[in-house]
């Protein structure tokens, strides 16, 4: 599943879907389109779960975080994760004000965000703390 659109970019790798945000300006009169966007990519059956990569988005309006969610909860109904990645820290301070990065799993970068889909780590928690204590399983 690839396509285009003034707003996202969407690709697949590995199984996992990637969004890409085109737009530095994520704006609530956005929130049509992501829906629609969540609506396809959840019943995509080719994927474990979307990555959605925030690494062009300057500006993140706080109304878009309930757009988020529902984004989230989408996915979750058809049992695939949601990861965000290579978030700016203005993006990223909205996120942390609105305690919203509890609720989300935030990942460094795309292949970090990958990787969290396919070993399934769950809602932010186990990633945080494989991120304190390493990777490691051996003594």
């Amino acid at each position: 599943m690839s396509s285009d659109s003034p707003f996202y970019q969407t690709a697949q790798t590995d199984g996992v879907s990637i969004v890409t945000v085109l737009d530095p300006e994520l704006l609530k009169g956005e929130k049509e389109t992501f829906y629609g966007l969540a609506e396809s990519l959840a019943a995509d059956v080719t994927s474990q779960g979307v990555v959605l990569n925030l690494a062009n988005v300057r500006v993140f309006q706080s109304t878009m975080l309930g757009v988020m969610i529902n984004f989230q909860k989408r996915l979750k109904e058809h049992e695939k994760g949601l990861r965000l990645c290579s978030v700016d820290s203005q993006v990223l301070r909205v996120f942390q004000l609105t305690k919203m990065d509890q609720i989300f799993d935030i990942q460094p970068n795309e292949s970090a965000a990958i990787q969290s889909i396919q070993g399934k780590l769950g809602s932010g928690w186990l990633s945080k703390l494989r991120g304190m204590f390493g990777n490691s399983h051996g003594h």
